[in-house]
């Protein structure tokens, strides 16, 4: 979070309010728009260095997301909030449900060391994820295929490839050509 909303995060953990459910949806989205410039020029810049610091900060944001779903002050505000599911609007009866569910999920029904370890677990996983991601990010292998080879694609797709040795089409591997589906 900006240091600015490092005190409000600690005031939702103090709270004894019905809302705070509410409060920590809010302080996320506002986080999460602060950020999404930053995260998205990960995906669409031309120049390596911002790729790569780009995706540093989205390592560091998932890190911090795993901090704050660890965090008991949270957990135990939100779930203050769980004995009053019955007065709430059925959608914050849901993100009530959500929140304790992601809590819960972050291990936070751990014993202390338990969740430590999981905690660190979790953090190496954010760490593996990002490092995927920016493999897939790079990659860049291209296959010559004759078209005779490629039936059942659309034909469309055939003609939009680059022709190599008068009698081939090349296919990249990179996203978005190949998608995994």
């Amino acid at each position: 979070f900006p240091s600015h909303d490092k005190p409000q995060l600690a005031a939702i953990g103090a709270l004894k309010s019905t809302s705070s459910a509410v409060d920590l949806d809010l302080a996320l989205a506002e986080f999460s728009n602060s950020l999404g410039v930053a995260i998205f020029l990960k995906y669409v810049s031309p120049d390596p260095l911002v790729r790569q610091a780009a995706d540093e900060v989205e390592m560091e944001v998932q890190k911090l997301l795993v901090d704050i779903f660890t965090r008991a002050d949270l957990f135990e505000a939100v779930r203050n909030s769980e004995a009053f599911l019955s007065q709430k609007d059925p959608i914050e009866a849901e993100l009530i449900k959500d929140y304790l569910f992601n809590f819960r999920k972050n291990g936070l029904d751990l014993s202390a060391p338990e969740r430590e370890a999981f905690i660190n677990k979790k953090k190496r996983l954010v760490e593996l994820e990002a490092e995927f991601s920016k493999n897939l990010m790079e990659e860049n292998t291209r296959l010559a295929f004759l078209k005779e080879d490629l039936k059942g694609l659309p034909d469309s797709f055939i003609q939009s490839l680059p022709v190599v040795d008068h009698e081939k089409v090349e296919i990249s591997l990179s996203y978005p050509i190949v998608t995994g589906k």
